[in-house]
């Protein structure tokens, strides 16, 4: 049950950065509109998927006595001081 859970709120995170990541290229597009909006939904869309990556799963590396404790995910909540 807590996988499910760990995995249903990293696809949740994974869309809520998609859709700033759209934000994101619109604004971008106004400010280089000679790139076209395509280009900047990818460049913003590599970026922010990146960086979402490394901080949802990341924080998986770190070991538990060092996070916060959250029932819902078995226990493995985001890491404590200066791990987080």
């Amino acid at each position: 049950m807590a996988l499910r859970i760990l995995w249903l709120d990293a696809l949740r995170h994974g869309l809520q950065v998609l859709a700033f990541c759209c934000v994101v290229a619109v604004f971008t597009t106004l400010v280089w509109p000679s790139g076209g909006y395509p280009r900047q939904l990818v460049y913003s869309v590599c970026i922010g998927g990146l960086t979402w990556l490394v901080i949802e799963f990341g924080r998986l590396l770190v070991p538990i006595e060092h996070c916060h404790h959250n029932p819902q995910r078995g226990g493995h909540g985001w890491p404590k001081g200066w791990r987080g």
